[in-house]
């Protein structure tokens, strides 16, 4: 059975689009996702999903879509316009992101707990592209979120740099994100973050629990901001400026701090994950 749409076509531009080409598949013969899936050699689950708006589809199913069902000149104008709309709405940043960019951008000092991914600010092209890709983005959409990302990072670099202590958990290290080319690639950014002078890297050992290790958050300082927190939450990332929320993660940060490792010790363990991904890299 089709998946039902929870999304509005009103509001929403991919399921909007998706509603459109339901009903060039339709007009076109094509009563059943599993009819049209079937000519176009794809899964059904795959129509499913661009339909209902949970994804937007790739080039190569978008026009093989358009020529299948015989759209005209016209509606294949007004639907790559309709597609091109909605490749940049999934990409553009949430509207509940927006207080954290821009503190992000004018912060003096941001610090960075990340007990599960390696922190935005020092991740790698390639490290986000893998990221998003497997969080159901499309090639272009992954691309996209990958370019933002790595603009956001000119707050490393310049004349007045943001100054970011980043804490990270040890498993950070072996969790496979993309590829093994990935991981060395990211790892030995890691390592070359370690010469500026603006950042500091200090890794958590071990695997026990304790309070925050559940929770990756970042903190954002300034004198020409309020101060900003951002949290991963299950669904969204929650940002807040409430002075009493920002404090209490300042103190859980300096805490976590202080069970993490000093900053050559941290180094050292990143170089000897750093080996065991070029090892595995050997072995392929």
């Amino acid at each position: 059975m089709p998946r039902p749409n929870h999304r509005d076509p009103d509001s929403d531009l991919s399921a909007g689009l998706g509603e459109e080409l339901r009903l060039l598949r339709v007009a076109a013969g094509y009563p059943t996702q599993e009819a049209l899936a079937k000519a176009l050699s794809f899964g059904r689950e795959q129509i499913s999903k661009v339909e209902t708006g949970y994804e937007v589809p790739s080039e190569n199913l978008f026009w093989r879509w358009l020529d299948l069902c015989r759209a005209s000149e016209e509606a294949q104008h007004y639907l790559e316009r309709m597609l091109r709309q909605a490749r940049k709405a999934r990409v553009a940043p949430p509207a509940f992101a927006r207080p954290w960019l821009d503190a992000e951008q004018r912060a003096e000092y941001l610090l960075l707990w990340s007990p599960v991914l390696v922190p935005g600010p020092l991740q790698v092209r390639e490290y986000v592209y893998d990221m998003f890709r497997r969080n159901g983005y499309s090639e272009e959409e992954a691309a996209g979120k990958a370019e933002q990302r790595l603009a956001r990072q000119t707050i490393l670099t310049g004349d007045d740099p943001v100054h970011v202590t980043a804490v990270i958990q040890e498993s950070v290290l072996d969790l496979l994100v993309g590829s093994p080319e990935t991981m060395v690639l990211q790892l030995e950014h890691l390592l070359e973050v370690f010469e500026m002078p603006n950042v500091i890297t200090q890794v958590v050992r071990g695997n026990e629990y304790f309070l925050g290790r559940e929770c990756p958050f970042y903190v954002a300082t300034g004198d020409e901001i309020p101060d900003t927190l951002v949290w991963v939450a299950a669904l969204e990332d929650q940002t807040s400026q409430i002075k009493a929320a920002v404090s209490a993660a300042t103190k859980l940060f300096k805490r976590i701090q202080g069970r993490a490792l000093n900053v050559e010790d941290s180094r050292v363990l990143i170089r000897e994950a750093l080996q065991r991904w070029k090892n595995k890299l050997e072995q392929q």
